[in-house]
This record gives structure tokens, sequence and C-alpha cells, in this order.
């Protein structure tokens, strides 16, 4: 689809990030997830459009009826469709094909989620039951534990933290903070503790794995064994946000009044530029 995806006008619709959802879930006690089967093959292709799509194999050309993977805007256009099917529907997230129907309890959790199935009945989506979770008070989705009382790394993400082998080359340093980057929500100054792995990926930085870096590397897995649980960003909840900055890293901890008690909702961080690191002390909080 290359040559077709060159004469392909995109539809730019934005694909909400985990914390856009995350904070509609904000007193909810009871979850659902549904998948939606065939993701993109469930979206028609209008009949003036199909063209584009058109293939040659050894029996003849051949176009798609369906929205197909390898069109450009074929994400853009999936999560727009879904969610206009969903508008309707209090209580309903979804991130591509992953829906999640939430409420504070179980009649209300009930009464969303019968809307939901009622509409994509209607419209002629068809669910994936195998892959479908229903009437949950713990739910896992997008690498995120979600429960009553707020937010944890999943256990499939902490299991493949905790049992990750000692790197042997830059490669598989980069690999390790990648998958440790994807829950740095719940690691208070990461790019701090980091560095000494960090340092490791430097293109101009010889490789040497010592004692400094095994540290680095034990306190990383261990850190989400003992990580608290981040509460739901409640809008309108006072709002605080608290910084820091060291020699090598700037970090952040987003707080918020709930229930008349201070709540942590997300820890950030990211580290300074070689030029950004020879800023003073007072122009690095600033």
């Amino acid at each position: 689809m290359r040559k077709a995806n060159g004469a392909i006008i995109r539809e730019r619709f934005p694909i909400p990030t985990i914390d856009e959802v995350l904070q509609d879930l904000n007193k909810s006690s009871m979850f659902s997830k549904l998948d939606l089967k065939w993701e993109y093959h469930q979206i028609e292709i209008e009949e003036q459009s199909r063209p584009i799509t058109t293939f040659a194999t050894h029996k003849g050309l051949f176009q798609y009826k369906r929205l197909m993977f390898g069109i450009s805007s074929a994400p853009e256009l999936y999560q727009h469709v879904i969610q206009q099917v969903l508008s309707e529907c209090e209580g309903a997230e979804n991130i591509s094909d992953d829906i999640v129907v939430h409420g504070a309890n179980q009649s209300e959790h009930d009464q969303r989620l019968l809307a939901v199935l009622h509409k994509l009945n209607a419209v002629g989506l068809t669910l994936n039951p195998e892959k479908c979770e229903f009437r949950m008070t713990k739910l896992t989705f997008m690498g995120h534990t979600l429960f009553k009382d707020g937010i944890s790394p999943s256990d499939d993400k902490i299991h493949a933290i905790k049992h990750a082998s000692e790197p042997k080359t830059a490669s598989e340093v980069r690999s390790f903070l990648g998958l440790v980057q994807f829950v740095a929500r719940f690691i208070p100054d990461l790019s701090t503790v980091s560095e000494p792995l960090r340092k490791l990926t430097r293109k101009n930085d010889q490789f040497r794995w010592g004692p400094e870096q095994n540290k680095v590397f034990n306190t990383l897995k261990d850190s989400l064994t003992h990580s608290e649980t981040l509460g739901f960003f409640d809008k309108d909840a006072v709002t605080q946000i608290i910084t820091d900055a060291s020699p090598v890293g700037l970090g952040a901890v987003l707080l918020q009044t709930q229930n008349s008690q201070p709540r942590i909702i997300s820890y950030a961080s990211r580290s300074l530029s070689e030029v950004e690191r020879r800023y003073s002390q007072l122009k690095k909080r600033v």
C-alpha cells in the first residue's frame, strides 16, 4: 500500500492516550472490557474508494471491501468510527478495539453495559467473547490494573521487569529502559535513578557493566514490587505539582487532595541534555 498511501488524504483524528481514558474512570468501582473482533475489517469501505486497494494475484485483480491493515489512515479512521458509535453511551471509553465500560456501582455499570451492547449490535459490530471480561472489580487495561482504589502496573509488566536478565549490550539496556519507561508513572525520579544505565546507551561511551549499573538495575526491578497504588485524576480536586532537579534529570509528582487526604496521581521525570546540565541549579528548577 506504499503507493496507495501517497494518494490517500489522511484523516487527522487524535487517538486518546491512556491518561485521557483513566481520568474518566475516577470514582468507578466496577468494570467490563470489550474486545472488538477482526478490528479494521469490521469497517466497510465506500465503493468509490475501493479501487485504491486493488492488488494483483495469479488469479487476477482484487479489491478490498473492508478497511485493511497497511492503509496509513486506518488507525485514525477506526478510532473515529468506534468513538462515534460510543458517543451516546455514558461510561464507555475506547482505545482502538479495546472498550472499557465502567460504573460507580453494579447497577450503574450494568445499565451502561447494556446500552453499549445494544449500540454495537445496532451498527453490526462484533465482539470477541474470548477476550471480553464482565463485572470486574479489578481490570487490566493497556498495561495498567484498574480498581476502585486506583491504578497499579499490570502483573505482566511487573513480571517482565522483575525477571529481566542482566543486559550484555547497549541494545539490551535500551530494551530494558524502554520496558521500565512504560511504567514510569509509578517510579519516582526515574531519570535520575537510571542515569548509570542510560550512560551505557550513548554512542561515544564504552559499554562497561559494573557494580553501580548492577545496583541500579536491581533497584529498578524492585521499584515496581514496592510501588504504591496511584489515584485516578479528578478534575474537580485541589491539584498540586511538586518539582525537583538533580544534576542529571528533572522530576515531578502530581498530587491531589481527595477525601481530605493527599493522593499521588503520577510521577514524571526526564533526563537533561548535555547543555541543560550546565544550567545553574536555580534555572533547572524554574
